[in-house]
């Protein structure tokens, strides 16, 4: 490998056989950063990084990238801020309320979210990084809930598929996610049954509490490639004639926006796709 020095409008990273590896790791630690989600700012192009922090893009000049990860600031990386084929990102503290709820204790546990939905299809990733997440409210803003586990319905839940567990604040001004609540990650997995089975994230070792009246849920196909044996994951969903309180954004997406999104059905009528996810929570007095 070499190194490639540019001028001050492209990014000093490393070039091998048409590809730019480049390496993200925490700013304190120096350790890898895995399953972060690298956007290019105006392309359909992103990457998620591997288990060693690396991500791969096409060698071609960019603007500046968008990189996010579960537990970390997010940050934009502009053009000649690359050196090293490195990028560190700065780690972000737990600001769950734990003075607050030391002394607290559960007095009921209760399901929110979908909790008697039932699936009207479902819907398969397009292998290039798509999120889905649903807003959730609270019966209270004024008591401290914590979330146990989140399920919804899937099908082919295998081990090459992995769906991240994302909980995002709510954007008041437009009612669409905001920043990341969470600090670690976990993951969704298969429960066994039937061919229409569960997929669910346990969090009562997460210790996740909030005191607010509503969040985001959600989940993240990660990029993967897909085999000739490949059974491929399909997360099932509602069809809803109103706008529903589910959201998305992709990795394709030039902009890597969240919208709402809109399908048309075979005859011509739109309706709104809408995730099952339901939620276990405790509640705190």
């Amino acid at each position: 490998m070499k190194q490639l020095i540019t001028g001050f409008l492209f990014f000093i990273p490393f070039f091998v056989d048409g590809q730019v590896f480049i390496q993200l790791l925490d700013k304190d630690s120096g350790a890898p950063i895995s399953f972060a989600t690298v956007k290019i700012y105006n392309t359909s192009l992103g990457a998620v990084s591997d288990s060693a922090g690396f991500f791969v893009l096409p060698q071609r000049p960019y603007d500046s990238l968008l990189i996010s990860c579960i537990g970390y600031l997010q940050r934009t990386v502009y053009n000649g801020q690359i050196s090293s084929n490195k990028v560190y990102l700065q780690s972000i503290e737990n600001n769950l309320p734990d003075v607050a709820i030391r002394n607290l204790s559960v007095t009921s546990s209760l399901l929110i979210g979908e909790t008697n939905s039932k699936a009207d299809f479902y819907w398969g990733s397009s292998t290039r990084g798509d999120e889905f997440v649903q807003l959730v409210e609270f019966p209270s803003d004024l008591t401290y809930y914590r979330i146990t586990s989140v399920s919804m319905p899937v099908r082919n839940l295998e081990g090459n598929t992995l769906l991240l567990f994302h909980i995002y604040a709510v954007d008041s001004s437009n009612n669409m996610p905001k920043e990341e609540l969470l600090t670690d990650k976990y993951f969704f997995i298969g429960m066994s049954g039937a061919s229409s089975k569960m997929a669910t994230v346990d969090l009562r070792a997460a210790n996740l509490i909030f005191q607010r009246n509503r969040i985001f849920v959600g989940f993240e196909w990660l990029p993967f490639k897909v085999s000739a044996h490949s059974r491929l994951l399909a997360v099932g969903m509602q069809k809803s004639a109103k706008a529903s309180l589910t959201r998305s954004r992709t990795l394709t997406s030039s902009k890597y926006d969240w919208f709402q999104l809109e399908i048309k059905n075979t005859d011509n009528k739109f309706f709104y796709p809408k995730t099952l996810m339901s939620v276990t929570i405790d509640e705190l007095k």
